[in-house]
């Protein structure tokens, strides 16, 4: 799997909580390149284990790199919809300096 090298750290968690739980949670190994802080180009992950985990667990990875979190660390009580929204409505959605989305 080959993601942006800034994407990483979302990936990492803190002190490793995202990358164990993923591991866990997919009965594989995941391996990270250690890479200088001011690198933003591509880096490769690799992913190893059963066929089913490894699938499980690339696919969390991309909903983390896309969407910033991933169903399979949500929680059994996790659910996600959408909502079409017109885009003059927005404003009163978002609120002044971000209030309501913030809530």
């Amino acid at each position: 799997l080959t993601v942006e090298a800034r994407k990483l750290g979302l990936l990492i968690g803190p002190k490793g909580v995202t990358k164990i739980g993923l591991q866990t949670g997919t009965g594989t190994e995941i391996f990270m390149p250690k890479v200088e802080k001011d690198f933003s180009g591509p880096v490769e992950i690799t992913v190893s284990g059963p066929a089913a985990g490894v699938a499980a667990a690339v696919n969390a990875l991309n909903e983390l790199c896309n969407k910033g979190y991933c169903n399979l660390l949500a929680g059994a009580d996790f659910h996600e919809s959408y909502v079409d929204v017109q885009p003059r409505y927005l404003p009163d959605i978002i609120g002044k300096g971000g209030f309501c989305i913030k809530a």
